[in-house]
């Protein structure tokens, strides 16, 4: 390859490199989610019943009560939700969670791939100098 197909191979790689590590961060952003919301939901369970301070957002909480806890309503997908028990909402957190992760690690590999071939090019880069 010449100087200048690797120049282009460089920066593609590059590119794709920038836009996996946001798409990683962005997994991990709703792998949080996912498990705040199952953390969340266990701990509601526990309580069955009586008051709540519930974040609002910038520091501030309202004072609730929660009466019972029968049904949740959770995404399905596709912009669909469904009520759902408790127990099935707890199994459809865990199922979403491991889909994340292998998400995430699908996608790190991915990366680590990238990362090499642009190590690759670069060495290459650097004997034509």
């Amino acid at each position: 390859m010449n100087k200048n197909d690797l120049l282009v191979k460089f920066a593609y790689l590059k590119e794709q490199g920038e836009i996996i590590v946001k798409n990683i961060a962005i997994l991990e952003e709703r792998l949080t989610e996912t498990l705040i919301a199952k953390n969340t939901l266990e701990e509601l369970k526990k309580v069955g019943k009586g008051e709540l301070l519930v974040p609002i957002g910038g520091g501030c909480f309202i004072e609730t009560e929660l009466k019972n806890l029968d049904s949740v309503t959770i995404n399905i997908g596709g912009g669909v939700s469904k009520e759902a028990s408790v127990e099935e909402s707890l199994s459809k957190l865990d199922e979403n969670a491991e889909n994340i992760r292998k998400m995430l690690m699908h996608t790190r590999e991915n990366l680590s791939k990238i990362e090499n071939d642009l190590a690759a090019v670069d060495k290459e880069l650097r004997k034509q100098k």
